[in-house]
């Protein structure tokens, strides 16, 4: 199975400017892969990809007057105007089932999120700033990511 959506969200401001939602991704794909032997047991990948969330660009500006600082103020760019990088993931599911003498099935697996363990992005979890010893000022980000990978066993049991 495969699939590909282009789209675009946004409002439109007071001033009949266009202004992204934080959630726009203009290009979205996912392709899965299933295969199975005989009803016994199946191998499922799928993988998923969109263009970056938006985001709001940030920058510092540093005020000094005979080498001291007098103010650090945050400069901010156009609203969700950029982009975070691409999100992108592969999950893995292995299921093996089982019949019971009384027609009941059992089924475990094993499925993992995330296989490649990528970090995306999705916000900005913390900002802050530094002063250097040279009186330049740093920004620093910390990114906020979504699911790391994570990996699951577990059963059902149908009677």
């Amino acid at each position: 199975m495969a699939n590909y959506t282009r789209s675009e969200v946004y409002d439109w401001d007071e001033n009949g400017v266009k202004v992204y939602r934080p959630w726009d991704q203009r290009d979205s794909a996912n392709l899965a892969f299933d295969y199975a032997v005989q009803d016994v047991w199946s191998l499922s990948l799928s993988w998923h990809y969109h263009t970056g969330w938006r985001t709001t660009l940030i920058d510092v500006d540093v005020e000094q007057e005979d080498g001291n600082i007098i103010s650090v103020k945050p400069v901010v760019g156009p609203l969700f105007e950029a982009r975070y990088p691409p999100y992108h993931r592969l999950d893995l599911r292995y299921q093996r089932r089982f019949m019971t003498r009384k027609r009941h099935e059992l089924a475990l697996f094993v499925e993992v999120t995330n296989l490649y363990n990528r970090r995306n992005i999705q916000s900005i979890a913390d900002i802050s700033v530094s002063l250097r010893s040279d009186g330049q000022a740093t920004l620093n980000l910390r990114d906020e990511i979504w699911i790391a990978q994570i990996s699951n066993f577990g059963f059902t049991w149908r009677f």
